[in-house]
């Protein structure tokens, strides 16, 4: 989801160098995610062959999330007091650099869907929320985003692969936006099953649901259905960067 919101500020901070050639600002783009990804890919697979190797201790404090508690004891282990002084710091910059992308990006885009509401006051008002939910714990945080976030990651994603689809197949905007309106019901009734609201076993049938998979055949469906429909409808193609 933050990639979305990044890839804002990622392409503004490009043109900001005066590239404004589509191919150019795709390449540039392309660079970007390719050297993130590696060295996320180096971040987290150190610190994932770092927890499976650390022995858990006799007690764990059960007011504490696990991982958190783990990477305290492995920075103890690794420097000693200053480990600690360490991890606090590198946690401080990398939250830091996220909040702050994240904020400005959320901001500018409210503010270009609201222009009355300045994006000085947007970007105060996600800061003072941003502020209020993080300190309610990371399990807190966790346990109130999973469900949020199980509806809105088939949207994003499948945003993303129509955007991706009509960049290469001109496709009726209702090929668009029907799939999007069945990929979100169906990630609204999962989340209510999955969270025991209301039983609804009949989202247990569908293909793939056992890996969360669920609503991609139903973009697929829905997005061949849109064609189908939409066949005389003047098509939607996206050939130039997206504003």
């Amino acid at each position: 989801i933050a990639a979305i919101a990044f890839s804002i500020v990622v392409l503004n901070a490009i043109r900001g160098t005066g590239i404004t050639d589509k191919k150019e600002l795709f390449m540039g783009t392309i660079k970007a995610s390719f050297l993130a990804i590696v060295l996320l890919g180096f971040i987290y697979t150190g610190l994932g062959w770092a927890g499976n190797k650390m022995p858990l201790p006799a007690t764990i404090p059960t007011d504490q999330n696990l991982g958190a508690y783990l990477i305290q004891i492995i920075s103890n282990e690794a420097f000693g007091s200053l480990g600690i002084v360490l991890l606090g710091v590198m946690v401080f910059l990398a939250c830091l650099t996220t909040a702050v992308g994240l904020i400005a990006a959320v901001s500018e885009y409210f503010n270009s869907l609201i222009p009355k509401i300045s994006y000085k006051t947007f970007a105060i008002g996600f800061s003072t929320l941003s502020f209020v939910l993080a300190n309610q714990g990371l399990d807190a945080v966790i346990q109130t985003s999973v469900p949020v976030l199980g509806i809105i990651y088939p949207i994003a994603i499948s945003t993303v692969l129509l955007i991706a689809i009509s960049y290469f197949i001109p496709s009726a905007r209702i090929s668009l936006q029907l799939p999007l309106v069945l990929v979100a019901i169906i990630s609204i009734l999962s989340v209510i099953h999955q969270n025991a609201w209301v039983q609804l076993d009949i989202v247990e049938q569908l293909p793939l649901y056992e890996v969360n998979f669920q609503w991609i055949p139903i973009l697929i469906i829905g997005y061949l259905i849109g064609q189908a429909v939409g066949v005389r409808q003047e098509k939607v193609r996206y050939t130039s960067t997206l504003h």
